[in-house]
């Protein structure tokens, strides 16, 4: 099978990750995967994700290559455009993976005007797609409601992450010695771990709200984002910046490095896709504190994690407390399931049945 998989560049960024770890599987399964990426940004070459398969630049050129391609697979709003603008001249089945809720994201990211244009525009683009791919059942529930989409165009295929890491980690820098020195002094020292990009949506700011509480407790919060010098002054206004480690954009290794660290994580998010972030803490078998949204909610259930109400900081910090105390048993059940469900195997594996069917439909657009 001959997959292009198209991507607007090769920047570490969540949708950008996922589609890296299927090109890797599909490649260890002898499939002929190539990416296709649209920008190239030579002040950033240092933070490129490395992939297996080839990857080229989108030129005239290239776009000729696609026309030999059994399936065309984009990944967020720009590859889907090109595929709506020029998809007329490839004879691959044209699929896309939606990794967000479209209006919610873009009014977070572009406001609401730009999400009230965009949002119904995205949509029409991927009604001409053979397949959307979906993370979960709640994403399913929220565009089969769209006017232009399909219900039996639309398919779930979870995230998955790798469990597979080295026995050791070395990072040199202060930061994570300085936080290694601090376990080794103060036993009594519990570090909450989060990461992701800093927005408003993202409810990093629970957390400094709930370590004014939490005396013990130091936080560190790995990831960049415009509401980063925001979120720094909000902790020094709240006396607890002394306890706060903003350590902005690491990269991938190191970040993994700093999930040994991690008493507990807390993902404090209004709303989320697919967050791979929690996969990679079970992973870890970290302990975990979501905000009780519905693909949390979905993922894992309270047997697993545990949950507290959204903008309730007395709640986050009760189960911050509870998790502390007897969160193992917990982090074993969530383990397993992920084991079960989440992982990069099982994600490929899912994206290849789903590539095979497509392929096998006698008739385009039905499944």
């Amino acid at each position: 099978m001959k997959i292009a998989i198209i991507i607007p560049s090769l920047l570490p960024k969540g949708p950008i990750r996922i589609a890296r770890d299927v090109a890797h599987y599909l490649l260890l399964h002898k499939h002929d995967v190539v990416v296709y990426y649209m920008d190239t940004k030579e002040d950033l070459l240092d933070v490129r994700l490395k992939f297996d398969c080839p990857c080229k630049k989108l030129s005239i050129k290239t776009f000729w290559e696609l026309r030999d391609y059994d399936v065309l697979h984009s990944h967020m709003l720009r590859p889907d455009i090109f595929l709506f603008l020029f998809g007329f001249f490839l004879k691959g089945e044209k699929i896309t993976t939606i990794h967000n809720f479209d209006e919610m994201d873009l009014k977070n990211t572009h406001g609401q005007l730009m999400a009230s244009i965009f949002s119904p525009l995205w949509r029409f683009v991927n009604a001409t797609k053979d397949v959307m791919i979906v993370l979960n059942h709640e994403m399913k529930k929220y565009y089969s409601s769209s006017f232009f989409l399909k219900k039996t165009k639309i398919e779930i295929v979870f995230n998955g992450v790798s469990q597979s890491k080295p026995e050791h980690f070395f990072n040199p820098h202060d930061t994570y010695q300085k936080i290694i020195s601090l376990k080794n002094n103060n036993k009594t020292i519990k570090i909450i771990g989060s990461c992701g990009i800093v927005t408003d949506r993202k409810g990093f700011h629970q957390i400094i709200y709930a370590l004014k509480k939490l005396q013990n407790f130091y936080f560190i919060l790995i990831g960049d984002g415009e509401k980063l010098t925001s979120l720094k002054n909000m902790a020094e206004h709240e006396g607890v910046s002394e306890r706060c480690f903003f350590l902005g954009y690491v990269d991938e290794r190191d970040k993994m490095s700093y999930f040994e660290l991690f008493d507990l994580y807390v993902l404090s998010s209004y709303s989320e896709g697919m967050p791979s972030v929690l996969l990679e803490a079970v992973s870890w078998k970290v302990p975990v504190v979501a905000s009780d949204i519905n693909v949390h909610k979905e993922l894992f259930a309270p047997e697993e994690i545990s949950f507290f109400k959204l903008d309730d900081i007395d709640d986050l910090i009760e189960q911050i407390k509870k998790t502390i105390e007897n969160g193992k048993n917990k982090t074993d059940k969530a383990f397993k399931k992920y084991i079960e469900n989440y992982t990069v195997e099982k994600m490929g594996e899912n994206y290849l049945k789903l590539y095979k069917k497509i392929l096998e439909c006698p008739k385009k657009n039905t499944l």
